[in-house]
């Protein structure tokens, strides 16, 4: 390549950036929020209840899409154990997915 058609392209990405930046440079900050707590502040309707086999269900509704999601949450882990029985709460994680 020669050095004008090299000049010539630099030329034009200089031209189509030039604008880019100037608009962002104009853009106004975003306002931050006063805490972290209004930063996470999530405000849901959310509906609670519990199974007669005592499964915890939380459901939130949003119709602004046909489609659900679902999470499985299990209240055990290793800090379950005892001493002598470790590693089963790690087994079971593998065997449920």
């Amino acid at each position: 390549m020669t050095v004008r058609p090299l000049i010539k392209r630099l030329a034009v990405v200089g031209a189509l950036a030039l604008p880019i930046a100037g608009a962002v440079a104009l853009t106004p900050p975003v306002e931050a929020a006063k805490s972290k707590q209004d930063a996470l502040k999530i405000d849901l309707d959310v509906k609670d209840f519990t199974l007669d086999n005592g499964l915890r269900v939380y459901v939130v509704e949003d119709h602004s899409t046909p489609a659900f999601t679902i999470n499985i949450t299990y209240d055990v882990g290793s800090r379950d154990e005892v001493a002598g029985r470790t590693g089963f709460a790690h087994f079971f994680e593998h065997m449920m997915f």
